[in-house]
C-alpha cells in the first residue's frame, strides 16, 4: 500500500469494445480516473514538409475534441529520453535493404544509416488522460460505470493519436509480462487484481 493521500491510489481493469485490456488508475479521494497510453512517435526528421504539417494538424484535432469531451479534466505527455546505439535503427532499415536494389538507393539508405543512427535518442512516451464523471446529485461513478465511459472514447482517441504521428497508441495494463504485448503498471493493492467472474465485462 502506498503512504499518505496515495493509498487511496488504486488500480483497476477494464476492457474496451473490442475485448482489449486497458487499466485505469483510480484516485478515490479526487474521484478522477487515469488512462495511460504507451505511444510510439514516428517522429519528422524524415517525414516530408506536408506529412509533418498534418501531423501537427491532428494533434491540435486531438487536443480540441478533448477539451470539448465530458469528463475530461487533464492531459499529460510524459517523454522519458535515453542515448540510442543505433542498432535498432540499423537492424530496421537492413530489414528493408532487398540485394537488387539500384546503387542509387543502396548508397542512399546506407548513408542515412551512417547519419541518423550515430547520436540518436530512444524515446519512450506515455499519454495520460484524466477523467472524472459525477452523476445527477453530484456523486462520483462507480469505477464500472466509469469504465464504460471511457471505453467507448478509446477507439476514437487512438485513431487521432495514430493521425497525429503518435504510432499505435497501446493502453497500459495491470501486472504481468514486461516481455510481451502492452506495458504494465504493478498495483499498488493485490486484492484490486483478483478477477470476479460477478463483476460486469468491461471492469474487474
Amino acid at each position: 500500500m502506498l503512504p499518505g493521500i496515495l493509498s487511496r491510489v488504486v488500480l483497476t481493469s477494464a476492457l474496451d469494445g473490442l475485448g482489449r485490456e486497458f487499466c485505469l488508475v483510480r484516485h478515490a479521494h479526487t474521484g478522477e480516473y487515469s488512462l495511460l497510453l504507451s505511444c510510439q512517435p514516428q517522429g519528422a526528421s524524415l517525414a516530408d514538409d506536408d506529412v509533418e504539417d498534418s501531423y501537427v494538424a491532428s494533434w491540435a484535432g486531438l487536443m480540441e475534441s478533448l477539451a470539448s469531451e465530458t469528463g475530461v479534466t487533464q492531459l499529460a505527455v510524459t517523454v522519458d529520453t535515453a542515448p540510442d546505439s543505433g542498432v535498432r535503427f540499423r537492424r530496421t532499415l537492413s530489414k528493408r535493404i532487398v540485394e537488387d536494389a539500384p546503387e542509387l538507393a543502396a548508397r542512399a539508405m546506407a548513408q542515412i544509416m551512417d547519419q541518423y543512427a550515430a547520436g540518436g535518442a530512444s524515446n519512450d512516451v506515455t499519454l495520460t488522460l484524466t477523467f472524472r464523471y459525477t452523476d445527477r446529485d453530484g456523486k462520483y461513478l462507480e469505477a464500472g460505470e466509469a469504465a464504460r465511459r471511457i471505453s467507448l472514447l478509446l477507439p476514437s482517441i487512438r485513431e487521432q493519436i495514430a493521425q497525429a504521428g503518435g504510432g499505435a497508441a497501446r493502453a497500459l495494463g495491470m501486472e504481468g509480462d514486461h516481455s510481451h504485448g502492452p506495458r504494465r503498471l504493478r498495483s499498488g493493492r493485490a486484492g484490486d487484481q483478483s478477477r470476479n467472474p460477478t463483476t460486469p465485462p468491461y471492469t474487474r
